[in-house]
C-alpha cells in the first residue's frame, strides 16, 4: 500500500485509490476539515479563517458538530446539499464560551451543558493559555501603502494560527475590490484600486506560507456584495474583469505563489464561479499557471458535477452526499483525468501543511503579534482634516464621547471575527499622556472633545446606507452640538467599515482621523498619533465621496431580482470621479501628516520607451521633508494617456513608494515601469494592448494632488493601426490604407462606395464590410487576397 510522502509519491497513490475514494477525498468531512485516509497516509486537515486572527466562532461550530452527534448517538445523515449555516447557535454561545462569565438560566440545561463542554475545549485549545490576537483587516492594511508592514501582519497571523492547529488559513488575503462602500465585507479587502491590491495581496500570502502554513486567497472572483451573495449574477465586461477585478488574484498566484484559491459564491455573466470553466481552468490554471487547489467558498458548490468539471477541486463544507459525483465518474461525465488532477492538487496542499510537516511555531509570540498589529495601525490610521488641533500637548484636558472609546470595533463580524480579550482601550492609552480625561461630559477644564463614532461591517449583510450606526449617529450629532455650545474643539475618530456620510458634520469638526477597523493595538497607535509621538502616514485606499449618490455604483448596487449590472465598467473609485469631474470629499491616496513634504523634481532614464522592452523604464523622484519632525510620506505615480483608441481613465496608479524622512532630509525614489503598466485589455484583440504615443507620468501625494508631470513617448507596434479589424471609417481617413485596398483588391474595391457607407456604417470592421459588399471569388483566392491585404495594411503603421 502506497503512502503520501512527497509529490513523487502521488502518481502511485492515484493508481491505487478507487474512483469512489477519490470522490470521498474531494468533499469535506466536517464543517472545516477534510477527509482523512489513514491507509494512504493522508491526514485530515483544518481549514479556518483568517487574515485578522484565529476565528474561534468557526472552531466552536466545528466542536458543536463533534459533540452533538456523539451525545445523541445518532448517525449523521448526509445530504445532497452542503451546510453553510451562519453558526447562529455558536454565536449565541460565544460570549460565555470564550470567557468565565456565568452561564445564565435563560439557556436550558442541555444548552448550559453544551456551553460548559465548549468552554473546556476552548481552554484546552489555547496554546499556553494565550487567546488569539485580532489583527487589522484589509482596508487598514491597504491604507498603510507599505508591503513590509503587510508582510509582518501576515507573518504574525500565520504563526498564531499554526499554534491553534490550523493548516490552511482562509482569506489570506481577501483581495476583492472596493466596488461599493456599502459592501458589508468591504473592510476585509485592500482597496478600490487593482494596482494597490496587487502589490499588497501577494505579500500577505507569501508571509503566511513562509511560516509553513498554507495561504488561501479569496473570493475568486468579483465577490463585491453580501446581498443575495449565494448566486447573485453579476454582469461584468471582460475588460473590467481583466483590469479591475482579477489583477490582485493574478499577482497572488504569480508573485505570492499562493497554494489555495477560494471560488466565490456569486455568478459572473450567468455562471456560478465554482462552475465557471473559463475562470477556474482557462484563466486561473492554464493562463496564469496556477498549480494549487481551488476550494469552494463554504456552501458555494451548487452543482457538484459541474463544479468539479469546471476546475473546482475541493467541495466544502461536509458532510454531504456524493452520489451524483459517483455516478458522474462512473459514466465518464467527469473524466478520470480531471478527477486525478483535483486529487493531485489537494494532496500537494496537504504536503505543505503543518499537519503533515509539524508545527514550526507551537506557541504564540505575543510580542511579535502586538508589534505587527501596532505598526500596521500606526501606518494605516489616516489624518483627513486638521485645523491646527493635532498633535495634542501632553497634559491636555480631554472629554471622550462614544462607547467605542472603551473598545474600538477592531474587526468586522463573520469570517473576520476574532473573539479575544487581547485589546487596547483609548481611555487607557490616552492616560499615558494626560490625567485630565473625563467621559460623556464636558468639564470646565476641557479643551478638546474626542468623539469615536462607528459604522460596523459584517459578513452576510450589506450596510443599509453609508451612514454611521444608528446609535452612534445620534450620539455624534448630540456630542457635536454639546461641544460647540461649550465652544470646544472637536476631534472625530472614524471607526468604520468604509466611507461614511460626513457632509452634515464636516464643518463642525476641527480634526478628523480615520482608523477603519484597526485591530487589537489600534487604541495604542491612535493615542500615539493624537499626541504626536508618531506622525500619521496612512493614505486612503478608497475614495470618500461627499454623498452616496455620488458613487459610481449608486444606481447599480446591489441590483434587482438577483442580478447586478457592473455598468461602471473599469470606472471604479477614483477613475469614475476623475472622468466625471466630480470632487469627492477626500480623494483616493489622500492623507495628511504632521510634517510637510515637497517633490522638487522628477526625471526619466529615457525619453522614449519601447512597448516590447523587457527592461524597466525608471522614474526618479526627489522627495523632501520640509517640516520639523521625522515623518513618512507616500510617493504616488499615475499614468495618463494623451490620446488613446480605447476609452481610458484620466489616470491610473502604476507605482508608489513609502519613505521615512528626517526633518530637512531629501532622497531619490526610483519607481520602475514596464510595458504592462501602459496597457489596457482589448476585448476585440483578446489581449493586453499598448498603443504608441505620448503618455504623461504624474507624481504626487494623492490622486488629486499631483506635484510633478513628465512625458514619455511610447514606441512599438501599433495595435490600432490599419488592419482587417479596423473600422471602415478609420480606413477611409487614411490614404495609405485606401491605396492598399485599391492595389490588392483591384476592381473589387469601390472607394466611392466605401465613403458613402462610412456615413451610416462607419464602425463596421473592414473585413466584415468586404465580405458583405464584394462578390465572392472562390474561397482559396479570397483567403489569399485577405492575407495579402492584412500584410500590406499593417505596413501603413498608422498612428493617431
Amino acid at each position: 500500500m502506497s503512502k503520501l510522502v512527497n509529490e513523487a509519491s502521488i502518481p502511485a497513490l492515484l493508481e491505487e485509490m478507487t474512483p469512489e475514494e477519490k470522490v470521498d477525498f474531494l468533499v469535506g468531512k466536517t464543517a472545516f476539515t477534510t477527509q482523512e485516509m489513514p491507509k494512504y497516509g493522508i491526514p485530515s486537515i483544518l481549514y479556518l479563517d483568517g487574515a485578522t486572527g484565529v476565528n474561534l466562532l468557526q472552531y466552536v461550530m466545528e466542536m458543536i458538530g463533534e459533540i452533538i452527534p456523539s451525545e445523541n448517538n445518532d448517525e449523521y445523515e448526509e445530504t445532497e446539499q452542503s451546510s453553510n449555516e451562519s453558526g447562529a447557535g455558536a454565536m449565541a454561545y460565544m460570549k460565555y464560551v470564550t470567557t468565565d462569565i456565568p452561564v445564565p438560566d435563560t439557556f436550558n440545561l442541555k444548552e448550559q451543558q453544551l456551553i460548559e463542554a465548549l468552554r473546556q475545549r476552548v481552554k484546552e485549545l489555547r496554546p499556553n493559555g494565550v487567546e488569539p490576537g485580532c489583527f487589522p483587516p484589509g482596508t487598514l492594511l491597504g491604507a498603510t501603502w507599505n508591503p513590509s508592514v503587510v508582510y509582518k501582519v501576515g507573518e504574525a497571523v500565520s504563526r498564531e494560527a499554526m499554534a491553534y492547529n490550523v493548516d490552511v488559513l482562509l482569506g489570506t488575503p481577501n483581495t476583492n475590490i472596493h466596488r461599493d462602500p456599502k459592501n458589508g465585507r468591504l473592510f476585509e479587502s485592500f482597496s478600490e484600486d487593482p494596482y494597490l491590491s496587487a502589490k499588497l495581496a501577494p505579500v500577505f500570502s507569501k508571509a503566511v506560507q513562509d511560516q509553513g502554513m498554507v495561504a488561501d486567497v479569496k473570493h475568486f472572483a468579483a465577490n463585491n456584495q453580501e446581498t443575495l451573495r449565494q448566486g447573485v449574477d453579476e454582469l461584468i465586461s471582460e475588460r473590467a474583469l481583466r483590469e479591475i477585478y482579477l489583477p490582485g488574484f493574478e499577482a497572488t498566484v504569480k508573485e505570492g505563489n499562493v497554494l489555495s484559491v477560494m471560488s466565490a459564491y456569486n455568478s459572473i455573466n450567468g455562471v456560478p464561479c465554482s462552475q465557471n470553466h473559463w475562470l477556474l481552468t482557462e484563466v486561473l490554471k492554464e493562463e496564469w499557471g496556477f498549480e494549487g487547489q481551488v476550494v469552494s467558498d463554504w456552501g458555494g458548490v451548487y452543482d457538484q458535477v459541474a463544479a468539479l468539471q469546471a476546475g473546482n477541486d475541493l467541495d466544502m463544507p461536509g458532510p454531504r452526499g456524493k452520489e451524483k459525483l459517483y455516478r458522474a465518474v462512473e459514466s465518464g461525465t467527469i473524466s478520470l483525468e480531471r478527477l486525478d488532477d483535483a486529487v493531485t492538487r489537494t494532496l500537494k496542499v496537504i504536503l505543505k501543511t503543518p499537519k503533515f510537516n509539524g508545527k514550526k511555531y507551537p506557541e504564540i509570540d505575543t510580542k511579535l503579534s502586538e508589534t505587527a498589529a501596532y505598526n500596521a495601525a500606526a501606518e494605516g490610521i489616516t489624518l483627513l482634516k486638521n485645523e491646527n488641533v493635532l498633535p495634542l500637548n501632553s497634559g491636555a484636558s480631554i472629554s471622550l464621547f462614544g462607547k467605542l472609546s472603551n473598545r474600538f470595533i477592531e474587526s468586522g463580524s463573520g469570517s473576520a471575527q476574532v473573539d479575544t480579550s487581547r485589546f487596547t482601550s483609548l481611555t487607557t492609552e490616552l492616560a499615558r499622556y494626560t490625567e485630565n480625561i473625563c467621559t460623556e461630559e464636558i468639564s470646565k477644564d476641557t479643551e478638546f472633545v474626542i468623539i469615536t463614532a462607528g459604522a460596523s461591517g459584517q459578513e452576510g449583510k450589506d450596510r443599509p446606507d453609508m451612514d454611521f450606526d444608528v446609535e452612534d449617529q445620534k450620539m455624534l450629532e448630540e456630542s457635536i452640538r454639546y461641544a460647540k455650545s461649550e465652544n470646544k474643539k472637536v476631534i472625530l475618530l472614524l471607526n468604520v467599515a468604509g466611507p461614511v456620510e460626513l457632509m452634515p458634520y464636516i464643518d463642525s469638526i476641527d480634526a478628523l482621523v480615520c482608523m477603519y477597523f484597526p485591530g487589537m493595538e489600534g487604541a495604542r497607535a491612535m493615542a500615539d498619533i493624537l499626541f504626536g509621538k508618531i506622525s500619521p502616514s496612512g493614505k486612503l485606499p478608497i475614495t470618500f465621496p461627499k454623498t452616496y449618490r455620488q458613487t459610481p455604483t449608486a444606481i447599480n448596487f446591489p441590483g434587482e431580482y438577483g442580478k447586478v449590472n457592473y455598468g461602471e465598467g473599469i470606472f471604479v473609485g477614483y477613475r469614475y470621479y476623475d472622468y466625471k469631474g466630480f470632487e469627492p470629499l477626500y480623494p483616493f491616496g489622500f492623507g495628511l501628516s504632521f510634517s510637510k513634504f515637497s517633490i522638487p523634481k522628477i526625471e526619466l532614464t529615457e525619453k522614449s520607451y519601447d512597448s516590447r522592452s523587457e527592461n524597466p523604464l525608471r522614474v526618479k523622484v526627489e522627495i523632501k521633508n520640509e517640516g520639523l519632525i521625522e515623518a513618512k510620506e507616500v510617493v504616488q505615480l499615475y499614468i495618463h494617456s494623451d490620446n488613446s483608441t480605447l476609452l481610458k481613465p484620466e489616470k491610473e496608479l502604476k507605482g508608489f513608494k513609502k519613505v521615512s524622512l528626517l526633518p530637512g532630509e531629501s532622497i531619490i525614489v526610483t519607481i520602475e515601469l514596464f510595458p504592462k503598466d501602459f496597457a489596457s485589455y482589448d476585448t476585440q484583440h483578446k489581449d493586453w494592448t499598448v498603443e504608441p504615443g505620448n503618455y504623461e507620468i504624474l507624481v504626487g501625494r494623492s490622486s488629486r494632488q499631483i506635484d510633478k508631470t513628465i512625458s514619455v513617448e511610447i514606441t512599438g507596434p501599433n495595435p490600432y493601426g490599419c488592419s482587417l479589424n479596423s473600422t471602415i471609417e478609420f480606413i477611409e481617413k487614411h490614404e495609405c490604407a485606401v491605396e492598399v485596398c485599391k492595389e490588392v483588391l483591384g476592381n473589387y474595391f469601390d472607394e466611392e462606395r466605401l465613403k458613402n457607407n462610412v456615413i451610416y456604417f462607419g464602425s463596421t470592421p473592414l473585413k466584415v464590410y468586404l465580405e458583405k459588399t464584394i462578390p465572392k471569388v472562390n474561397e482559396e483566392e479570397w483567403e489569399r487576397l485577405l492575407h495579402l491585404l492584412e500584410q500590406k495594411l499593417v505596413q501603413c503603421d498608422v498612428k493617431k
